[in-house]
């Protein structure tokens, strides 16, 4: 397990585990080969063989599932506790609905705040 920022950990899973903690979120965003799939998680239907990228997501957590170089990947992130620096961005969805997403701040070394990791989190 490894801190992204103050109170943000991430750690990583196996494929099994990552797909066995698929009905805790609420929300997913999937990209596959051959279509997008976006909303609630109970709408999404995974072909786990074109799979590229998913971020299935609730308020405090995210499963980011993943490519890199020719391996897939899986990780947790979490909140482990409030988490003080962070921006709140909506996007508007062709479907009418918002993504929010939340961005990290922490300072570098000048102090000035720059965002160190952005996920989504809700969808309304």
């Amino acid at each position: 397990m490894a801190q992204i920022v103050e109170n943000l950990e991430v750690e990583n899973l196996t494929m099994e585990e990552a797909k066995v903690s698929l009905g805790n979120y609420n929300f997913a965003i999937v990209h596959m080969i051959s279509q997008m799939q976006y909303g609630e998680m109970d709408s999404i239907i995974v072909n786990w063989e074109e799979l590229l990228e998913m971020r299935a997501f609730k308020e405090k957590e995210e499963l980011h599932i993943f490519e890199r170089n020719g391996e897939t990947k899986a990780v947790h992130v979490f909140e482990t506790d409030e988490v003080k620096d962070i921006i709140l961005k909506s996007y508007l969805m062709r479907n009418g609905k918002k993504l929010v997403v939340k961005e990290y701040l922490q300072p570098d070394e000048d102090g000035q705040a720059v965002v160190k990791y952005t996920r989504p989190f809700s969808m309304k």
